[in-house]
């Protein structure tokens, strides 16, 4: 029997005749051998061949082109939101609990009389949280071979939790984040997002929309890694994203007339892409994804040869034609509610730093050290500012806060 492996061309020579079975328009054969050798048959022909009704292998690579400057854009931009989520974890953490990494009954704990930070005691009491504690230890603080963690393993007596976030993938972060407790969801919230803190409901709403953006962004930033199609790729959330959150954030005019609805029923790339903008942290990093999808937004539709292409790719990927035109003005929305956040805490800033009292453990805090709330007490009196207060999720006490005189 003849070994077909004798000759290292004959698989691509029976796609090329696959290929014009199925009525592809080959023009040039060693134009479509290259492209099969570089970037596979399954990768090129079936993942971008359904937008074309009569088709030629350079339609198909120019479809695969276009996704890799979209799939370009998440590779680099969601490690930075990755960066940012993680170094708020890592910090919070230490801050609220602690950096032993130890379980209580291991030999070697430097500091058996500290709970580790990884102690369920510290995170929401359900299976979830204990499962996602769980894999952490096992996956990440005792097994990953990957710097910094190994080596704090290996030369340290214990792992901080700023140096083992380091190493989570970005579905383990948002895990991570999860399962906190409420006094750190709103620290990290609220450093990504301009959010007025003390108001419960739109601080809830605001931590929805945030969870369901790193959901998107985790999605597409997998399918970006393993090089699959983007314009494909759509995400299915547990709840459909507030439209009244959306547009509080990044404006109202994100989406075409009346159309709000297609759009977010689907989560496709333009939802994203949004997300992407929501998240960026500042005006720099927005504007630097934006200059890159307005390069190429630019590129192709004023070429001769992508033109067409490059439209039809939009209209498959659900997205505007004035994409980048709306995710600029949805920036600048964004920009304008973080400079008024800033100045509302600057004009706060006296009055927020005024020194409150709470208990350990308690959830509220208050305006004298006497208030009759605190008699009995058995716990020690803390004093702290009150901006450092809120932003721990206390509320005010009703009893000594309404009896304070108000200034005239």
């Amino acid at each position: 029997m003849k070994n077909s492996f004798d000759k290292p061309y004959a698989p691509v020579k029976h796609m090329i005749k696959k290929l014009k079975d199925k009525k592809l328009v080959i023009t040039d054969e060693n134009t479509v051998v290259k492209f099969l050798n570089d970037f596979g048959y399954n990768r090129l022909i079936n993942g971008y061949k359904r937008p074309f009704v009569q088709k030629s292998i350079d339609d198909l690579y120019s479809l695969y082109v276009f996704d890799s400057q979209f799939r370009e854009v998440f590779l680099a931009n969601v490690l930075q939101i990755d960066s940012h989520l993680g170094t708020l974890l890592g910090n919070l953490v230490a801050q609220n609990y602690n950096v032993n990494s130890y379980k209580d009954n291991d030999p070697q704990n430097p500091c058996p009389q500290i709970p580790s930070y990884l102690s369920s005691k510290y995170y929401q009491n359900t299976g979830y949280a204990r499962s996602t504690l769980s894999h952490i230890r096992k996956k990440i603080l005792n097994s990953t071979k990957e710097n910094p963690t190994a080596y704090y393993r290996t030369n340290k007596n214990h792992v901080p939790p700023w140096i083992l976030v380091q190493n989570m993938p970005f579905g383990t972060l948002i895990r991570f984040y999860q399962i906190q407790k409420d006094i750190i969801k709103n620290s990290v919230v609220t450093s990504f997002l301009p959010c007025d803190i003390s108001n419960v409901n739109e601080l809830s709403n605001t931590k929805q929309l945030f969870l369901q953006a790193t959901e998107i962004l985790r999605s597409f930033r997998n399918t970006a890694a393993h090089s699959s199609p983007m314009y494909l790729k759509n995400v299915m959330l547990d709840n459909v994203i507030s439209k009244k959150t959306l547009f509080k954030y990044l404006g109202k005019n994100i989406f075409p007339a009346a159309d709000s609805k297609r759009y977010l029923s689907d989560n496709k790339l333009y939802v994203a892409l949004l997300s992407l903008i929501l998240l960026a942290g500042d005006m720099g990093h927005r504007n630097f994804i934006l200059s890159r999808l307005h390069e190429l937004d630019d590129a192709y539709k004023n070429s001769d040869d992508y033109r067409n292409n490059y439209l039809l790719y939009l209209e498959y990927a659900n997205l505007p034609i004035d994409y980048v035109h709306r995710l600029t003005i949805a920036a600048e929305h964004l920009y304008e509610l973080e400079k008024n956040g800033n100045n509302f805490i600057l004009n706060e800033s006296i009055h927020q730093m005024e020194t409150v009292y709470t208990l350990k453990n308690s959830a509220v805090f208050h305006a004298t050290h006497d208030c009759s709330r605190l008699k009995n007490r058995c716990n020690p009196l803390i004093s702290l500012p009150e901006q450092e207060a809120i932003s721990k999720g206390l509320k005010k006490c009703k009893n000594c806060f309404s009896s304070l005189k108000k200034p005239f």
